[in-house]
Parts: structure tokens; C-alpha cells; sequence
């Protein structure tokens, strides 16, 4: 008769463990990895659109509409609330600090820059 077969009770946390670990890495890769390929279509977007009007100029004025309309809207400063840090899941500063790496549209200062240099290639050089 066979004895019966037993699981290596020793080695199941371990093994949880960095299966664990495994999945938190693979999942904060992915969603860096995914933000940046999210700004990348922007950038391209931004670039397709300048191209197919032939007027960079004219959606480098959309957007500073846009963004001074965005001053606009009240927002709580995260400044004002920095006593409570302890009690927030990611620190006010940390969030100031790697923002752009979790954001999925890039900001519109480089958006304007990289649209200001598609117009200096296309001999339309913007002020």
C-alpha cells in the first residue's frame, strides 16, 4: 500500500510569498507601463493632429484655453492638509515628486514645447 501524498506544508508561505510578491511587482510595472504608453499616444495625437491641419499653432492655443479654464475650477491644496500626511495611502509630497511618472496624459508645458518644435520643422515657427 501507498503511502499518502502530503504537500510540503514547510514550503506553502514561502512559496505564497513570492507569488505574492511577484503579482505587486507585475502589477506596478504594468501600471507604470500603461501610463507611459497613455502619454505616448497623446504626444502622437498632438503630432497627428498638427500634421493633418498643417496649424500647430492652432491647438497649442486650444490647450492654453484649456488649461487657464482648469486654473479656474477650485481645488483643494494637498499643501493645506500635509499635518495629515500619515493618514493618506500615498504622501502629499511623494505625489508632488513622481506625479508625472503615474499621470496618463503628459503635461501641457511639454505638450506646448514638443507642439512648438512641430511647427519650427514645418517653417512655422511659434513666439
Amino acid at each position: 500500500m501507498r503511502a499518502p501524498i502530503t504537500l510540503g506544508h514547510s514550503c506553502l508561505p514561502a512559496k505564497l510569498l513570492i507569488v505574492t510578491v511577484v503579482a505587486i511587482l507585475t502589477y506596478a510595472i504594468s501600471y507604470v507601463l500603461i501610463r507611459t504608453i497613455s502619454r505616448y499616444r497623446e504626444y502622437a495625437a498632438d503630432r497627428g493632429s498638427a500634421l493633418i491641419t498643417g496649424a500647430p499653432e492652432y491647438l497649442m492655443s486650444a490647450l492654453q484655453k484649456i488649461s487657464s479654464q482648469m486654473t479656474l475650477i477650485p481645488n483643494r491644496d494637498l499643501r493645506e492638509v500635509e499635518g495629515m500626511s500619515a493618514f493618506f495611502i500615498v504622501s502629499p509630497r511623494i505625489k508632488s515628486a513622481l506625479g508625472e511618472l503615474f499621470m496618463d496624459h503628459p503635461p501641457i508645458e511639454k505638450r506646448l514645447a514638443a507642439l512648438s518644435e512641430i511647427a519650427r520643422e514645418m517653417g512655422r515657427p511659434v513666439a
